[in-house]
C-alpha cells in the first residue's frame, strides 16, 4: 500500500502494528501514521500523522518511559 501526503513524495508501508482499534503504520519516509482499524465502523477514517522528526521524538519518549517503568 502506498500512502501519499500532499507536501511529500509517496511513501510505502514498511510495517503495520495492530494496536486493537488502531493501526500504527511505519512508512518508508521514516514517518508514522496512526489510523482507526478498518474493522471499526466509522464514517470518516481518522489519521494521525507524524513526520520523521516527530516520530523520532515519540520513540525516544517511549524508550525513556519504558526505562523508568522498568527501573533502569
Amino acid at each position: 500500500m502506498t500512502y501519499s501526503h500532499p507536501e511529500r513524495t509517496p511513501a510505502t508501508a514498511l510495517q503495520k502494528i495492530n494496536l486493537g482499534q488502531h493501526r500504527l503504520v511505519l512508512l518508508s519516509d521514516q514517518s508514522i501514521e496512526l489510523m482507526c482499524d478498518e474493522h471499526v465502523s466509522s464514517d470518516v477514517e481518522q489519521v494521525f500523522n507524524l513526520d520523521s522528526y516527530e516520530a523520532y521524538r515519540l520513540m525516544i519518549c517511549l524508550q525513556e518511559m519504558f526505562k523508568e517503568a522498568r527501573g533502569d
